[in-house]
């Protein structure tokens, strides 16, 4: 009789240890369920506000308008997509768009939890200089050499010109010259600036001509190789401390060191 009752305790107390454990993992996996639930799709990290700012030429809505579409598509997590949560932001689908934007230099994101805002400050690029082309638009470009916006067909030197009469136009977002050359080209322009009147640039297809005005108004060109900028400044900064007279018709300094002139 004894070892009935003890059967019967030992199978109820094994019932209960099963009803206890499955509650125990039942309760759990709801706490994990409502957890999920509040950090992915509850409004409580819904963001509130997107700030775009430091825009000058840029439409700093449009931009606005651009990053909440992106947040609406949500972010990817496994099977689930996450939308519009200040906890997941789709960072590099962000990234893209304000890349795809060729005024904008580079930018900084950041995100305030408690706030719920994400916050973007743009770096919009200066402009530098004025392409003009013969057989498409004219255009902006930095410092950098590279196209951003497009640009008025004015008269006048607010900026510096280069004129291209490549059989080829340039884009938005494009380079005029690889970086290192760009810059050395236009520190040869800024050492011309200084001591003419005016520089004009003009890309052909077998030669870089510079036109200079001088003092008594005259145009003197000079022709340049493109792969030898740094010798060639050299050599300009020589003959202006040297007073090189540039009363000329032409200086051909692509042939370094030789030099031919008219």
């Amino acid at each position: 009789m004894k070892t009935l009752q003890a059967h019967h305790l030992k199978m109820k107390r094994n019932r209960r240890r099963k009803r206890l454990i499955f509650c125990s993992v039942f309760g759990f996996l709801l706490v994990i369920v409502l957890l999920g639930y509040l950090f992915l799709f509850s409004p409580v990290f819904k963001i509130k506000k997107i700030e775009i700012n430091q825009t000058h030429v840029l439409d700093s809505i449009i931009v606005q308008q651009g990053v909440q579409t992106i947040l609406n598509q949500g972010f990817i997590l496994g099977p689930l997509i996450v939308g519009n949560n200040i906890l997941f932001i789709p960072n590099k689908q962000i990234s893209d768009y304000l890349r795809s934007f060729s005024i904008i230099e580079d930018y900084t994101q950041n995100k305030n939890i408690f706030s719920r805002v994400l916050k973007i400050d743009i770096q919009e690029r200066e402009i530098a200089g004025i392409l003009k082309q013969s057989v498409a638009k004219n255009y902006y470009f930095d410092k950098n050499g590279i196209i951003f916006s497009e640009a008025p067909d004015i008269e006048g030197e607010v900026f510096p010109v280069i004129e291209s009469n490549l059989n080829r136009s340039f884009d938005l977002g494009g380079r005029i010259l690889e970086l290192t050359s760009f810059q050395e080209l236009m520190r040869m322009v800024q050492l011309l600036d200084d001591n003419f009147l005016n520089t004009h640039v003009k890309l052909g297809k077998d030669k870089l001509e510079i036109v200079l005005i001088l003092d008594n108004n005259k145009e003197m060109s000079l022709y340049l190789n493109f792969n030898n900028f740094s010798q060639t400044y050299s050599v300009l900064s020589y003959f202006i401390q040297n007073n090189f007279d540039f009363n000329l018709e032409y200086l051909d300094l692509r042939y370094l060191p030789n030099v031919y002139y008219k």
